[in-house]
């Protein structure tokens, strides 16, 4: 140990101790022979308390060491583990975004199979008028004028089918005309916005119920 060799070699004049000391010297008093042992005792002890004072030292280098170390090895493994989930997340988003865009070349760039039904304007079933657009690779039915009675549906073959909800027992009657894949997408479809309007619905109620209790409250103070 460094601090103690150094320690020792400014100490050892000070202390110093040779092999003939090591024995009663006869020409010593009991005075000097005790001020021997005293000062061998006080180089044992002197000694003792720097060896302690230098392991609590390495002691306390160490667990600072072990501190250090670990804070960063902690730091490594939370980077790696966002670095992990970063990449997962944009991996599951650049396969939607995928997905989503594969959908969206399907639905424009497939020509909507029911067109081959009509004349090129019109489609015509059991009765029920469907209006083709091929602008945005649709069939229609019912009144289109206001987008939020409508319900946009995607078709298995490209393209859409958009409904009013005012003509869905229209549709009902011509569900026929549509393949088995694309009916399932149209029950699906309706029974979603169903329960859509159906939770707007009761929004809306509760709005209204706590409009008319609020009225009722201040009618009651004044």
């Amino acid at each position: 140990m460094t601090g103690v060799e150094s320690l020792f070699s400014e100490k050892s004049e000070m202390f110093s101790v040779s092999d003939a000391q090591t024995k009663p010297d006869k020409s010593m008093n009991d005075k000097e022979w005790d001020d021997y042992l005293n000062k061998i005792d006080n180089v044992l002890d002197f000694y003792k308390q720097i060896t302690v004072e230098d392991g609590k030292k390495n002691l306390e280098t160490a667990d600072k060491e072990r501190e250090e170390n670990r804070a960063v090895w902690l730091e490594d493994i939370s980077k790696l583990m966002q670095m992990g989930q970063t990449f997962v997340a944009e991996k599951i988003n650049n396969e939607n975004i995928q997905e989503k865009q594969k959908e969206q070349e399907l639905l424009k760039n497939n020509k909507n199979e029911y067109f081959a039904l009509g004349d090129g304007a019109d489609i015509i079933y059991k009765g029920v008028c469907f209006v083709c657009n091929e602008e945005d690779n649709s069939i229609s039915l019912g009144d289109m004028s206001d987008p939020s009675k409508v319900i946009t549906i995607p078709l298995s073959g490209g393209g859409t089918l958009k409904v009013n909800r005012d003509n869905i027992s229209e549709l009902g009657r011509a569900i026929g005309m549509f393949s088995p894949e694309d009916i399932g997408n149209i029950l699906r479809a309706i029974a979603q916005d169903s329960k859509a309007q159906e939770t707007k619905m009761e929004i809306e109620d509760n709005k209204d119920k706590k409009a008319i209790e609020q009225a009722d409250e201040l009618q009651d103070n004044e």
